[in-house]
């Protein structure tokens, strides 16, 4: 990676970052030619720190964050980050699935932890597939949505790509959040390619163009 930092580095005089999807990984692109040449934050780049930064810096609150997919590695770091931040947190997608699993390793280390506050945390139930939140998990989900003054969403609620019947909990999550006039905030590459193809994505005060990324920084 050395070299390639460097090769990169001898095309330019200054190296402007402006791809925040990406600036979680350890690119030659991205770490090492900083190393090499003066170096700036692109103004997209600027704007989504600024934009995710908000919550943690006094957001208006209730805050609820939103999380589903299918990744569990990269998102149980943000429950447990924004156990002591967030108001409330909702779990739904294939990973409500596994973290009921990684919630009992979780358990003691979450709880060993000196929280003067602890977001009340929902899994959602799934249905037998596996695939989509059941209603009663969808009803809580929009209850508390319908309350919340900021709100931070990554991941779709269930399988989305092969038969669009399963992305209609995703459909209402997302309604939900539109009709509430929330400061809300969207990440993660289904989440707004369901957003786009729907035509509501600029219903939303920010879409993020980082899903792992943005993970990474609330993280």
């Amino acid at each position: 990676m050395e070299y390639v930092g460097k090769k990169l580095a001898s095309l330019a005089d200054i190296y402007v970052n402006e791809a925040f999807a990406v600036s979680h990984r350890d690119y030659a692109s991205i770490t090492g030619i900083p190393k090499l040449l003066p170096h700036f934050a692109g103004f997209h780049l600027e704007k989504e720190i600024s934009v995710l930064s908000k919550v943690f810096q006094n957001p208006r609150r209730p805050l609820a964050v939103v999380i589903g997919g299918k990744k569990i590695e990269t998102k149980l770091t943000l429950v447990v980050k924004m156990y002591s931040i967030a108001d409330y947190i909702l779990v739904g997608g294939k990973i409500a699935q596994e973290y009921k699993e990684f919630l009992k390793i979780e358990h003691q280390k979450i709880n060993s932890r000196a929280y003067g506050k602890k977001a009340i945390l929902l899994v959602a139930d799934l249905n037998e597939e596996g695939t989509g939140i059941l209603k009663n998990s969808l009803s809580n989900f929009i209850e508390i949505i319908e309350r919340a003054k900021t709100i931070v969403w990554n991941g779709t609620m269930g399988k989305i790509k092969n038969n669009d019947d399963f992305g209609q909990a995703t459909k209402k999550i997302a309604e939900a959040i539109i009709k509430t006039k929330s400061y809300s905030v969207v990440g993660g590459g289904d989440t707004t390619e369901f957003l786009r193809k729907r035509g509501i994505i600029d219903k939303f005060s920010f879409a993020s163009t980082g899903g792992g990324a943005m993970l990474a920084f609330l993280s």
